[in-house]
């Protein structure tokens, strides 16, 4: 009886070790690709002052009480905005038309 304890043991271990395994080479393969998305659409940070005045108008009209905090643009022209707003921080993209987008859009 105990030698079919401690196969079983031993059985669901290996298995579980197995699992575990396959879950952190799944992770390392998800953060290589996080990676290269990053690379792909990556933002270079600017002054406030250097929004274009359609995406400042824009900001005004959709975030009155919002102050940037940091801004950001990409090759493509589209900003990434960080907000505060009543201590509230939050991060907006536009492109170059003041049109609030998604952060994968690169029109």
């Amino acid at each position: 009886m105990n030698k079919s304890l401690a196969i079983i043991t031993v059985f669901f271990s290996f298995i579980f070790c197995q699992k575990s395994m396959a879950f952190q080479q799944g992770s390392v393969k998800q953060d290589t690709q996080t990676s290269s998305i990053t690379t792909q659409s990556s933002y270079t940070e600017i002054k406030p002052e250097k929004i274009s005045k359609t995406v400042k108008d824009a900001l005004r009209k959709d975030f009155p009480k919002a102050n940037i905090s940091i801004a950001y643009i990409n090759k493509e022209g589209n900003y990434k905005l960080v907000l505060i707003k009543d201590k509230v921080v939050s991060t907006v993209y536009a492109n170059s038309k003041g049109e609030w987008i998604e952060p994968n859009d690169t029109m």
